[in-house]
């Protein structure tokens, strides 16, 4: 059976969602970062009118193929990824894969000579080295995740011997000063949604406050996340993990969901409290209650790891970018200014 792209304005994805759910829950058994239920929002308050839709539909008009792309330059196109995102989506058929995408590089309007295919999770595209056809790989950043196929004990036992002390020394120090801590765990919507403001006022006083890169009730970032979470929890899909000193809040965590899959979007703490390590306690009473409870196959962190973050995990990878080159020539251009040829 032929199939063939077309190239819409992306505001024809408004009658596309459910086929886009439907290509999540084929190719990646509804993956949460490529639900609609978070790239709508992403279009929403991060898209533009550039931003088009790529639709591949077999000669029934069956759609069995969607992708998001911007032009960055000319002949250069991309996914469209913003930084909200931290892995992109290719809803494509894993078949074939290397043929669907050179159609689509002819099907562009006016002409693309490559096409990046950003932030890819090599457990959740079709792309890879095996595809063939004149492309570049070339890694990103190395995320992080925890397997829930044990017990705490087990996984905990096995981190490292001074990470482990030194969240011992946090908790010890804590009670040293009186410091009753409380863990709470926010899931229905009206208390996400509590949660995500309240999440915002407390990023808004740490570093990325001072920054300017703090999400805040008032601002696109804080309305991104609210909009993305109180979705996800009218499924019970979402959820604020919160840890309180002498009731003052001190860390918080952000998360959405699927039936397999835990996603820990974005983390906080209370700068007041930095003796205490706030951020680390309340990863590590968010992480013990979820081995607790055994719901989850997986926690992904989906971020660029520092040394702290690859002592929480079980396992890691590399998440990459994948260019797509339209001839020979492009490839050898491209090759020799990244320094590779």
């Amino acid at each position: 059976m032929s199939m063939n792209w077309k190239i819409y304005p992306v505001s024809e994805i408004d009658s596309k969602w459910e086929d886009w759910d439907r290509l999540n829950g084929l190719y990646y058994n509804h993956h949460p970062y490529f639900d609609s239920r978070f790239v709508k929002p992403l279009l929403n308050y991060f898209g533009n009118k550039a931003v088009k839709l790529a639709m591949l539909k077999d000669n029934e008009g069956i759609v069995n193929g969607m992708v998001l792309l911007t032009k960055r330059l000319p002949g250069l196109w991309s996914l469209f990824v913003p930084s909200q995102l931290q892995i992109a989506p290719v809803l494509l058929p894993f078949e074939q894969i290397s043929q669907h995408l050179e159609k689509l590089m002819d099907s562009i309007p006016g002409y693309c000579l490559m096409l990046e295919m950003l932030y890819q999770d090599p457990l959740n595209t079709p792309l890879s080295d095996k595809i063939g056809g004149r492309y570049g790989r070339y890694d990103h950043c190395t995320t992080t995740s925890v397997k829930f196929d044990t017990g705490f004990e087990n996984y905990w036992e096995k981190r490292p011997k001074k990470f482990k002390q030194n969240i011992r020394t946090a908790f010890n120090r804590l009670k040293k000063d009186s410091i009753q801590y409380d863990f709470i765990i926010r899931s229905s919507p009206s208390d996400v949604k509590t949660g995500v403001r309240d999440y915002g006022l407390l990023e808004t006083k740490s570093w990325k406050g001072d920054a300017g890169t703090a999400i805040h009730p008032d601002n696109i970032q804080g309305k991104f996340y609210d909009d993305v979470l109180s979705s996800f929890a009218k499924n019970g899909n979402a959820a604020v993990y919160e840890l309180y000193f002498n009731n003052e809040p001190a860390g918080s965590i952000l998360t959405i969901s699927n039936d397999r899959m835990l996603i820990l979007l974005k983390t906080t703490f209370n700068k007041n409290f930095q003796d205490y390590s706030p951020g680390r306690l309340v990863q590590y009473k968010f992480i013990e209650h979820e081995f607790g409870r055994n719901k989850y196959m997986v926690m992904e962190a989906y971020t660029n790891a520092n040394k702290d973050q690859l002592d929480w995990s079980t396992q890691k990878r590399n998440i990459f970018h994948f260019e797509i080159y339209k001839n020979l020539l492009i490839e050898k251009i491209i090759k020799i200014k990244k320094g590779i040829e």
